[in-house]
């Protein structure tokens, strides 16, 4: 599957399964959270929908797999975005608690 592209629900829950993103995804009481949106482009990849014409998806690239958050334009994918390797997914996941507490910290100030 090189150059494919699948979606990706940003779901914190560490899984082995690359298809964990069709789960439901956690509630957050606290937080007002927007549906999440797994869409489908033309060629048949899914992506999740990020707002602000962002998208998340997972791709396949010469035999390694990247989490990629990009923007799009017109259906086409712009210079701006990341990607992450699995490792540095992995890292982010570990960090998110400490992400939100940032998030509320800088809410309040």
């Amino acid at each position: 599957m090189f150059l494919k592209k699948s979606s990706l629900i940003l779901n914190l829950r560490l899984s082995a399964d690359p298809l964990f993103f069709l789960q439901s995804p956690p509630v957050h009481e606290e937080s007002k959270q927007r549906a999440i949106k797994v869409l489908e482009n033309a060629e048949g990849n899914k992506y999740v929908d990020l707002g602000k014409n962002k998208h998340a998806s997972v791709r396949s690239f010469k035999g390694a797999v990247f989490l990629d958050i990009r923007e799009f334009y017109d259906g086409k994918p712009g210079k701006k975005g990341i990607t992450l390797s699995n490792e540095q997914w992995e890292i982010l996941k570990q960090g998110v608690s400490t992400i939100d507490s940032s998030f509320a910290e800088c809410a309040k100030k």
